[in-house]
């Protein structure tokens, strides 16, 4: 149900901010690189939303933008849902073998996914950051 819930509409408030920041990056990295005396990297000059805004925002989640503004611009919308929906899997999957590698039984490991998929359903239902941080974070703890 949950696999079904993340690949519907991308349940998320702020997916229109990150793909924002997402091409702003982008276009500030074109621009530095047809200026060759400007710096690399992810300075942007304004805040792409805020036009009151002092400062640009800081790039707290600066890989996931560019990553869900690139494959926005390829692919469209409907590959972010898809994408959603491949992140999830894989969260799962290697949540559920890391239960499966700690307790060495499918009964414990199942109870344990599914407490795992309770307490974290409303993260994982959104299209946020979050889900490349929680992927490998128990990617890293199966290693």
């Amino acid at each position: 149900m949950l696999l079904v819930a993340a690949s519907g509409p991308l349940a998320t408030d702020d997916l229109w901010w990150h793909l924002g920041l997402g091409h702003a990056y982008a276009a500030s990295d074109a621009s530095s690189a047809s200026d060759a005396s400007a710096e690399q990297g992810l300075a942007i000059e304004a805040d792409p939303h805020l036009h009151t805004a002092l400062k640009p925002p800081p790039a707290n989640a600066w890989l996931f933008d560019r990553a869900v503004a690139k494959v926005d611009a390829a692919f469209g919308l409907q590959a972010l849902r898809a994408v959603h929906a491949l992140l999830l899997l894989g969260i799962l999957i290697v949540v559920g073998g890391l239960l499966y590698v700690r307790s060495q039984s499918v009964a414990y490991a199942g109870f344990g996914l599914c407490v795992f998929i309770a307490c974290a359903a409303y993260r994982l239902v959104q299209f946020r950051p979050d889900l490349l941080t929680l992927l490998a974070t128990a990617s890293l703890a199966l290693l």
